[in-house]
């Protein structure tokens, strides 16, 4: 099992100390696409440190992601901050990568 899987189980047995650890080590030991998001992500939703997690999303943006996740959740970030500009931007890059009702909304 690797890190962000090992971060993902102790998230869903709420364990989020442990989580936010495993979390962190994956994006030390490797930053990829899916560390930097899934650390973003929990650092967003479950810390509430949003401009830690935009700083983390912006670097996984700057490896050209296949995945609407990244783009969806910083637009998010941007339409909680009211720069609508920028969260259209986001968004309109989430939709075109997947189109879900909430980046669509």
């Amino acid at each position: 099992m690797n890190l962000n899987e090992k971060a993902i189980e102790a998230f869903v047995n709420n364990d989020y100390d442990n989580a936010l650890l495993y979390f962190e080590k994956a994006v030390s030991e490797e930053k990829n696409i899916q560390s930097l998001n899934n650390l973003a992500w929990f650092l967003l939703h479950i810390e509430g440190e949003e401009l830690r997690a935009l700083a983390l999303l912006k670097e996984c943006i700057k490896l050209n992601p296949h995945s609407h996740f990244p783009y969806s959740t910083i637009g998010e970030i941007y339409l909680n901050h009211e720069q609508w500009l920028d969260a259209k931007k986001s968004l309109l890059t989430a939709n075109k990568i997947k189109t879900t009702n909430t980046n669509y909304f």
